[in-house]
């Protein structure tokens, strides 16, 4: 779905909420249907993944601004055993990263504060969970929904240059803008065994021109979405690609 102008503002957002999610999450991991990692059929081994992202977009202020960045790589862990669901330690690095002030057209490159090169952002470290969605928010059923392990840790950290005017601040000086929460990628391939698996972070445009994320919460679960400037939903849109040292079957 295309990355369009407004947002959708979500009240209340805070590091509890966040909480809140990973607590249902964890509550859930061995329920009935719940989606798990399988190797031919069985448990799967201790293996790192690799994860691969093309253009990736999110925005702020309700599409006032909109930071896109030209693509991404992280590397993950998928423990080794039965019901497993996560892959911890997900460090995105996201380069040829710009922001454009979607009303006066001024662009400026942004970068996270430790990032090694100036147009970088650098995510914290992030857990990918397996949920079960709803099907009217995900064809598969099934999505990895991506959070930092830390309620009180930031999604990412941006810097603005000063006097840039490429996102509205509500000061006229640059800063580093948080961006808080998480967000749940669809699984594109279920029941299926493959060394490569597809997941696609949409965003959808309301009947008044209001934009969000495609899909909002697990099953049973809070919502989970990204959120910067005390709570305004920042909605992200990318395809992203996992690589596993072995064939991995996603159970739907």
């Amino acid at each position: 779905m295309p990355v369009v102008n407004g947002l959708a503002v979500r009240a209340g957002a805070s590091a509890l909420g966040v909480a809140a999610v990973c607590a249902v999450l964890s509550a859930t991991a061995l329920a009935a249907g719940t989606p798990v990692f399988l190797h031919r059929g069985g448990a799967v081994h201790e293996r790192t993944v690799d994860a691969r992202v093309g253009v990736t977009s999110f925005e702020v202020l309700r599409g006032l601004a909109q930071v896109t960045c030209k693509s991404g790589s992280a590397v993950g862990k998928l423990a080794g055993g039965s019901n497993q669901r996560s892959i911890s330690g997900v460090r995105f690095a996201l380069v040829g990263c710009s922001a454009q002030n979607n009303v006066t057209g001024r662009t400026c490159t942004v970068k996270s504060a430790k990032a090694q090169a100036s147009d970088e952002i650098v995510t914290n470290k992030l857990q990918g969970r397996l949920v079960e969605v709803a099907h009217a928010e995900a064809t598969s059923g099934v999505g990895l929904a991506l959070a930092p392990k830390g309620a009180h840790a930031a999604f990412l950290t941006f810097q603005v240059p000063k006097g840039s005017g490429c996102v509205p601040l509500p000061k006229p000086a640059g800063g580093s803008i948080p961006v808080s929460g998480g967000a749940i990628a669809e699984v594109g391939h279920v029941g299926v065994e493959a060394t490569t698996q597809p997941l696609y972070l949409e965003v959808e445009k309301g009947a008044y021109g209001e934009t969000s994320q495609a899909i909002q919460h697990a099953l049973g679960a809070p919502q989970l979405v990204l959120m910067s400037f005390g709570g305004i939903e920042s909605p992200i849109a990318g395809d992203l690609t996992l690589t596993f040292a072995e064939s991995v079957e996603i159970s739907g």
